[in-house]
């Protein structure tokens, strides 16, 4: 049996995310921009008064925001929520060039901010379910940017990839 052999060189592939994908991703980066200025001023933000509006935007941001004067935190959290937005932020061009290492850096980001609130529980359900929500959407987004960037490959290689005739779409 004989194989036919092609070379077809991906290096100079030029993909550009969907609008969505592209306007989710910079809302990723303003998020991320916020959470690394919030980062550094958590530990004044955490023992604020608990208001409905503060305690959700501080949870949507990823940070403990107005839990109440009891409220303390771990001293390497403000660092590790300061250096999570600033390596979001170091990912955000790769990923709207659709880098494979960059998405996947964030999608990893992602895990262990979820991880960070399920396990450490500084700032209760409202907290781990928004950063959850959030992580899950940046997932699916990157999970569409790599579907077109899958497209873009098998257009160019000419082999089949994850759909059968990459100019319908299934998604």
């Amino acid at each position: 049996m004989t194989t036919l052999e092609t070379t077809v060189s991906l290096a100079g592939i030029d993909v550009r995310p969907t609008r969505g994908v592209a306007l989710l991703l910079r809302v990723d980066g303003v998020r991320a921009l916020l959470q690394a200025a919030g980062a550094l001023f958590s530990t004044q933000l955490v023992s604020a008064e608990p208001r409905g509006l503060a305690e959700w935007g501080g949870a949507l941001l990823g940070l403990p925001w107005g839990l109440g004067a009891g409220a303390t935190l771990p001293g390497w959290l403000p660092w590790a929520l300061l250096a999570h937005g600033l390596l979001v932020l170091l990912a955000l061009p790769g990923c709207l060039r659709l880098a494979p290492r960059s998405m996947s850096l964030r999608r990893k980001l992602g895990l262990l901010a979820v991880v960070e609130v399920l396990a450490l529980g500084v700032g209760g359900t409202t907290r781990a379910v928004w950063v959850t929500l959030w992580t899950g959407l940046i997932w699916v987004t990157l999970l569409r940017g790599g579907l077109v960037l899958s497209r873009e490959v098998a257009r160019i290689s000419g082999e089949e990839g994850l759909e059968y005739d990459p100019s319908h779409p299934r998604l």
